[in-house]
């Protein structure tokens, strides 16, 4: 997965919160881009947040566990 040029640097320590796992055993499209960028949360550590797209639709997903379009298509 690729970084983000606004990024944080990365330590271990994100990928205890990191949701691309869940989001990819989740998602209902195969056509799935992500994008991550680590925020830095003060006090409370770093955390992964993820922009996702549809490539066969090519479409900015606000959830990225689901593809409307792809939905629609398998109905």
């Amino acid at each position: 997965m690729p970084q983000s040029r606004e990024s944080a640097a990365w330590n271990p320590n994100v990928c205890n919160s990191c949701p691309v796992p869940g989001i990819l055993r989740a998602t209902n499209t195969r056509h799935l881009a992500l994008e991550g960028t680590i925020k830095s949360r003060f006090l409370l550590g770093n955390r992964m947040t993820v922009f996702a797209i549809c490539t066969r639709h090519k479409q900015q997903l606000s959830d990225p566990r689901v593809c409307p379009a792809c939905a629609s298509e398998s109905a």
